[in-house]
């Protein structure tokens, strides 16, 4: 390497809360500003010159309040204020409040942040549980799993539908001290929205009209064990609250009763969306994301490590082979070539699936996945084209044809309900945004205009799909 050249590292999937430093942000009309909280250090929030954190705000006092990083709680205190320090709509003046909590200093907003680590491990495993890969960041992620299992810290996984969230749950649980124990799976998506309470956190007999008996909820049957949340991002946000104060406390209040319960659970949760967006859009509580995200792991969608496809179809291979007591399939060599070129939208759920296909229909021992890969669709869009040149029917005809395709995957097998839909779901809408791209060009706004849908929603659906990478200054475009 030559003096002066750049090694470029690729940002890791797990990244874990900082548990020895807070940052506060004060919000206010105009910019930003923060200062880090070290243990132990008292800080005094004001609009005085010499204030730790100093505020421009007539309505914030000299010396307003104080704040102090004791373990996992902050210490404030108001120091005699004009207009009082208040929390959760609470004037308070001496009090302990969690990590990630918000509190209101006159018309300011003090946010109270763990920061981000990454982390790195030195030496990777090819897997972990029932997952498998070479490629250099899920070889790192399957070691710092390990770790991760060995702990009781909270883990939050984000990607897209069919990337393995759920794999990287039970990998964790069956690899943790908790073994033994359940593993209980909780889909926030799967429960009618008045009942979603009483499953989680259980009922009293009478409790609401039907409840003829008393039943644990999801926690208590998780008991020293571990529960999953799928689609964590989908709860509702009045219910956000109970369930920061049972990961909090301990403990759970079953709908309709008296006394809260004691429970011994470790909390794993999943979600397909950008949860930091959708505390900004107000969806989800910040304080209950910092609960939850004390180890953050990303699961990289199959289309950005293509080093794995091949290997993960292999391992399909062998593994259906295997259950359907044939002799070992060998896949076509051609076939593996043509896989690498998809895009796979359904992720490693789909590339499974193929495989699994291609075996139970194949004629003799060596297999040709390339008649079950969707036409047309075995390229990435990466730039948008012209509206002036129009859009080929050959492009419209294989997204269609994708489209198709992942709907006759979702009826075809037995599939959860929830991933039936997602895989459908996910099928459409990129086959809708391509389109849409394609007519629009590279103007946000005309494409917002013909799909008649707010810009900064669209926005984040074309990053999703990989349809829009901005440069810096290219927002309002």
């Amino acid at each position: 390497m030559s003096r002066g050249a750049t090694v470029m590292v690729a940002p890791s999937l797990v990244v874990r809360l900082d548990p020895g430093v807070v940052v506060a942000v004060a919000r206010t009309g105009a910019a930003e500003r923060t200062v880090a909280l070290e243990p132990g250090r008292r800080v005094v929030v004001g609009n005085d010159e010499g204030a730790g954190l100093r505020l421009d705000d007539p309505t914030v006092s000299r010396n307003h309040a104080a704040f102090t990083f004791e373990n996992t709680e902050i210490h404030v205190e108001d120091l005699g204020s004009t207009n009082g320090t208040w929390f959760e709509g609470a004037r308070i003046l001496d009090a302990r409040v969690p990590v990630g909590a918000t509190v209101q200093l006159g018309h300011t907003r003090v946010l109270l942040r763990p920061r981000e680590a990454e982390l790195h491990a030195r030496q990777g495993r090819n897997s972990f549980g029932e997952m498998v890969g070479e490629d250099a960041r899920m070889t790192e992620m399957f070691a710092l799993l390990a770790d991760v299992a060995a702990v009781d810290a909270t883990v939050i996984v984000t990607g897209e539908t069919g990337t393995g969230k759920e794999l990287v749950a039970r990998a964790i649980h069956d690899a943790s001290p908790r073994a033994r124990k359940p593993f209980m799976v909780f889909d926030c998506t799967a429960t009618p929205r008045d009942l979603v309470e009483s499953a989680l956190f259980g009922h009293v007999k009478g409790a609401f009209t039907g409840a003829t008996a008393a039943r644990d909820g999801a926690f208590r049957r998780a008991q020293g064990g571990t529960i999953f949340l799928d689609e964590i991002g989908e709860l509702p946000l009045d219910l956000q609250p109970k369930l920061l104060r049972v990961i909090e406390s301990r403990t759970v209040q079953p709908v309709g009763g008296d006394e809260p319960q004691k429970v011994d659970v470790r909390v794993v949760c999943a979600t397909h969306r950008d949860l930091k967006a959708e505390v900004r859009a107000g969806r989800f509580r910040e304080d209950l994301y910092f609960r939850l995200a004390v180890i953050k792991v990303h699961m990289p969608a199959l289309r950005e490590r293509p080093a794995d496809i091949v290997v993960l179809a292999k391992h399909f291979a062998r593994l259906f082979s295997d259950q359907s007591s044939r002799a070992s399939a060998r896949l076509d060599e051609g076939s593996l070539v043509k896989l690498v070129d998809y895009r796979f939208p359904g992720n490693v759920r789909e590339l499974r699936n193929l495989v699994e296909r291609g075996i139970s229909l194949a004629k003799g021992p060596v297999v040709d996945l390339s008649t079950h890969i969707p036409h047309g669709e075995n390229t990435l869009v990466t730039a948008p084209r012209s509206l002036s040149k129009g859009e080929p029917a050959d492009d419209a005809k294989g997204r269609i044809e994708a489209a198709r395709l992942a709907l006759v995957d979702a009826l075809a097998e037995p599939h959860p309900f929830k991933d039936a839909k997602a895989l459908v779901v996910e099928a459409f809408e990129r086959a809708f945004f391509e389109g849409l791209v394609a007519k629009a060009g590279q103007s946000l706004s005309r494409a917002a205009q013909i799909a008649q849908m707010d810009r900064k929603h669209l926005r984040e659906l074309l990053r999703k799909y990989g349809l829009r990478n901005e440069a810096p200054g290219d927002e309002g475009n």
